[in-house]
């Protein structure tokens, strides 16, 4: 099955650097905003995030098969490709 990199989101959000993604990634590990989830979690932890606005969940995918499976399915509003 494959698993998803999920992250919790908040204001902190604004330290991000969006021209180096490697660099936001790190950040976001170093400042455990980040963990990994399975499919059949990540629809529960997205519902629940739904009813809170300062969070929300930012896939990270590994290649363009995973990219357009999870916008197909899940539609978030972000998505990380690390190619």
């Amino acid at each position: 099955m494959l698993q998803l990199e999920w992250k919790f989101f908040s204001p902190a959000f604004d330290e991000i650097n969006e021209i180096n993604w490697d660099q936001n990634i790190q950040w976001l590990i170093d400042n455990h905003f980040t963990g990994i989830i399975t499919y059949k979690n990540f629809e529960k932890l997205q519902s629940k995030l739904s009813k809170d606005p300062t969070l929300q969940v930012i896939p990270i995918t590994f290649n363009q098969d995973e990219l357009v499976e999870i916008e197909d399915k899940y539609q978030p509003l972000n998505i990380i490709n690390k190619k």
